[in-house]
């Protein structure tokens, strides 16, 4: 009989135990197998150098365009970012003349994050912006509006008597077929409209052009057919075709009260709105139906200590993928801080990108943005849904969108 530790066989005695200790040595030597983190990204890289940025997150500024992504299609990212060259002289006249200003722009492989292209041009402190459309690169420097070629080797102006001290906004449809200049006149205090142009992406040829009073303040998003805005309360929604003085009500909710208070179209006819709930509308026939939005934990589960100053604008876009009726909005987590005799402090104590895939009525996405960003902020869906990008300050990282 053998008993478990002992044996007659002097060799056997002195085997097993080495054996034992030798199984037991590589059992613990294996990795231990951790979970897939489902908020991985793809890649992430450090893209904007931090050397002459502009601060922004506590300006009070007319737009917050200083850096931004956008996908020029489902194999090319492009970032892009304003620096300041310390030294320089700023122009009164044109953002082409003297100006310490720089818009840079990187094109990067979006399956990897490398650096394929770079360009650079002198641009103002305010109203600068890259935007992918189905002719090119859409590239607003100050108050010049040009259409580039993906390589950046043919450039196009646009067909209107821009001027260079107006402010002038640039949307495009989420097909990229359609863009609309939206021009103020100079004085901003004394506007009291708007001077829209619509115009086709790849021919440059103006379809539209009208004026519009009351000016809609940018609460407002583009299809190749016409617009959408909202109140500044988010509560009524209205449309209208292009060209088209008549507004139609598509929302009026008095008890509703809305988180970013700007409508994005996704199709000719499908509107998205994020309030409490994510509200889907139609053109034709209005309100559709509702999706609740799963914020995956409540703010309780966010550190108290944390309390970013929060400067708005983190929770006023969403991002649609134009080739699927897939969408990702941000939602800032906001708390509330009191002191003693003094004013409450708005804490932003979270971030988080929320996608939802419309053909089928779920949510899709709940991704936490760690850490907050402290100056450049923006988030964009590749053309298919396939893929979200995040520009968090110098960062950017691209993520898989999926069951």
């Amino acid at each position: 009989m053998v008993e478990w530790g002992y044996t007659k066989n002097p060799m056997i005695g002195r085997v097993l135990p080495l054996g034992l200790c030798l199984f037991i040595v590589s059992w613990a030597a294996v990795p231990e197998s951790k979970p897939v983190d489902a908020n991985a990204p793809i890649w992430k890289n450090d893209i904007v150098p931090d050397l002459g940025r502009v601060q922004t997150r506590n300006e009070l500024l007319l737009d917050r365009n200083r850096a931004g992504l956008a996908f020029l299609n489902n194999q090319q990212l492009i970032v892009y970012a304003v620096y300041q060259r310390l030294g320089e002289l700023s122009s009164r006249k044109s953002p082409e003349q003297t100006s310490p200003f720089r818009l840079n722009v990187w094109i990067l492989d979006s399956k990897s994050g490398d650096v394929k292209a770079q360009k650079e041009w002198r641009t103002r402190r305010h109203d600068s912006a890259v935007q992918a459309t189905s002719g090119g690169v859409l590239v607003k420097t100050g108050g010049l509006v040009r259409l580039y070629s993906p390589d950046f080797t043919h450039v196009r102006d646009l067909p209107l008597p821009l001027d260079a001290n107006a402010r002038i906004l640039t949307s495009v449809s989420t097909s990229g077929k359609t863009i609309m200049v939206d021009r103020l006149p100079p004085k901003i205090l004394n506007a009291f409209h708007d001077h829209f142009d619509v115009l086709d992406a790849i021919s440059l040829t103006n379809r539209y052009s009208w004026d519009q009073s009351p000016p809609l303040y940018s609460r407002y998003s583009i299809s190749d057919t016409g617009i959408v805005t909202a109140t500044s309360d988010g509560r009524t929604i209205n449309s209208t075709y292009f060209g088209n003085s008549r507004w139609q009500v598509l929302l009026d909710d008095p008890q509703q009260t809305c988180l970013g208070g700007r409508p994005t179209l996704v199709t000719d006819e499908l509107v998205v709105m994020h309030c409490k709930d994510l509200i889907v509308l139609t053109t034709s026939s209005g309100v559709s139906y509702t999706l609740p939005i799963d914020l995956g934990g409540t703010t309780d589960t966010v550190p108290t200590e944390i309390c970013e100053s929060y400067g708005e604008g983190l929770g006023d876009k969403t991002s649609v993928a134009p080739a699927s009726h897939v969408i990702a909005l941000s939602l800032p987590i906001l708390r509330i801080k009191k002191h003693f005799l003094q004013e409450t402090t708005t804490c932003l104590a979270g971030l988080r990108v929320i996608g939802f895939d419309l053909a089928q009525k779920k949510q899709n996405l709940t991704l936490n943005v760690d850490p907050l960003p402290k100056n450049d902020y923006d988030f964009a869906l590749s053309p298919d849904g396939s893929m979200l990008a995040i520009l968090n300050d110098r960062r950017v990282s691209v993520y898989s969108v999926g069951d």
